[in-house]
């Protein structure tokens, strides 16, 4: 036996065997129609103590519930002193690739730090195995290792990380702000650049802590700063979008026209003039806003922006009941995505598709059913249906049956196909399953940390 097991055997004879309430445990029975719970619960009244005898008696599991009970242990014999105990149990080597594996290394890294070594705790962290790591993980990672290397006089070192995890603050605000701080405090910007990379790791840091306005203006601050460089216009995108994620349309548009008088090529007029678009649109000026928009979709300039605008402008219609409008939009977004070979293209894909809804809105089954022939997705094929069948043409019925209705599952057009139809979502036909040996097991994991283990947080995570 290990001496950190030999701590918490210890610990739990001096705290005496827990109270049958504490080892009553909710049950998992596996039945064919699937997993009963019984007595699950993932929150309720807090407990006076640690279940020590249980997480003692969990450590042999070898699934997550071993896993995490290490943790825990670890953490109470932290708090007791024992820091050599607590490391030997977080040491295992399955814990690394579990959910809990970057909870495990940063114990470990802090333990060695508050023992004065902290030149080990940065080695330790450089071992890692990221191979599983999230976002979040990483920035979490970067930033402690940041503070290590902060402590140690590696300010550059430092810097580095702590730019990066800044970076993924929107994945890990904590860690974010963790290493917002280590770069305050190693960062000198003796030159420009060094007072950019500063300024815009700051704009990322108040954005995500909730400062919207400080971010905002630091970020109007950083592109006057940049006027005439390379860097102009990417701060001047950086500034509107801010102020549209902020819902800030009102400055937005006093910036956009501010920026409009610097644009000197058509697509920064023409990218100016959309944020000024969405800005009208977002006050609650529809026609101010289709007016723009019908501008800038008419420039024929060969970009993204026309494309984007005639799609906005035609949503923006529809929202209003303007069919007419909308249709001669959807119609154009479509015509200008076929002369893009881009990824914005994705973003109107269903133009044609709408175009077509908002011509058989309007009376006109022919375009509408011209539009949807030649769209051939699952909106535009359900809608042809639908139009065939009010026609009294048999291949509508055909389309709603064959493409929709016999299909298995319970998506919107194939639940109203079936409505439509008249027909049961179920044929009759009934497919085998191979057992499910995962489900039951991972229930039980979860009812054993939220009930008698006491960990409700810990199953929580698993299920999140």
């Amino acid at each position: 036996m290990s001496g950190g097991a030999r701590a918490v055997l210890l610990l739990c004879v001096l705290l005496g065997p827990p109270s049958r309430a504490a080892m009553a445990t909710p049950r998992v029975v596996p039945t064919p129609g699937g997993v009963r719970w019984s007595g699950a619960a993932l929150s309720g009244a807090p407990r006076t103590g640690a279940p020590l005898v249980a997480w003692q008696t969990a450590l042999d599991d070898t699934g997550v519930v071993g896993a995490a009970v290490r943790l825990a242990i670890a953490d109470t014999l932290a708090a007791r002193g024992d820091t050599t105990g607590a490391e030997a149990l977080l040491r295992e080597p399955r814990l690394a690739h579990s959910l809990w594996g970057l909870d495990a290394l940063l114990r470990r890294a802090g333990y060695r730090a508050a023992h004065g070594d902290t030149a080990g705790a940065a080695a330790l962290l450089e071992q890692r195995d990221e191979r599983d790591w999230r976002s979040a993980e990483l920035a979490a990672w970067e930033a402690r290792l940041a503070s290590y290397r902060a402590a140690l006089g590696d300010s550059a070192g430092a810097e580095g990380l702590a730019l990066s995890a800044v970076d993924k603050s929107v994945a890990n605000t904590a860690a974010g702000a963790e290493a917002f701080a280590v770069l305050l405090r190693v960062s000198r910007p003796a030159t420009a650049d060094r007072r950019r990379t500063l300024d815009l790791a700051t704009i990322t840091a108040d954005w995500h802590a909730g400062r919207r306005t400080q971010a905002i203006e630091r970020a109007r601050a950083v592109a006057r700063l940049a006027r005439g460089t390379a860097d102009e216009w990417r701060d001047v995108e950086r500034v509107l979008q801010l102020c549209r994620d902020a819902r800030q349309p009102r400055l937005a548009l006093v910036y956009a026209d501010s920026a409009l008088k610097r644009a000197t090529t058509p697509d920064r007029r023409e990218r100016v003039q959309l944020t000024r678009a969405r800005a009208y649109r977002d006050l609650g000026r529809p026609d101010s806003a289709l007016r723009l928009y019908a501008r800038i979709a008419a420039s024929g300039s060969g970009t993204q922006s026309p494309m984007l605008a005639a799609w906005e402008g035609a949503r923006e219609a529809q929202d209003r009941s303007r069919w007419r409008e909308a249709a001669r939009g959807f119609d154009l977004a479509d015509s200008l995505s076929e002369l893009l070979r881009d990824g914005a293209t994705a973003r109107v894909q269903e133009a044609r598709s709408l175009a077509g809804l908002m011509y058989w809105l309007l009376g006109d089954v022919v375009r509408a059913e011209q539009r949807w022939r030649s769209s051939g997705d699952e909106r535009s094929r359900f809608w042809l249906a639908i139009s065939l069948r009010r026609r009294g043409a048999s291949e509508g019925d055909s389309i709603l049956r064959a493409e929709f209705a016999e299909k298995p599952g319970f998506g919107l057009y194939r639940v109203a196909a079936r409505e439509t139809l008249g027909v049961r979502s179920w044929n009759g036909r009934a497919r085998a399953f191979e057992p499910d040996t995962v489900a039951p097991a991972f229930a039980e994991a979860v009812v054993r940390l939220a009930g008698p283990l006491g960990l409700p947080d810990v199953a929580a995570r698993l299920v999140s």
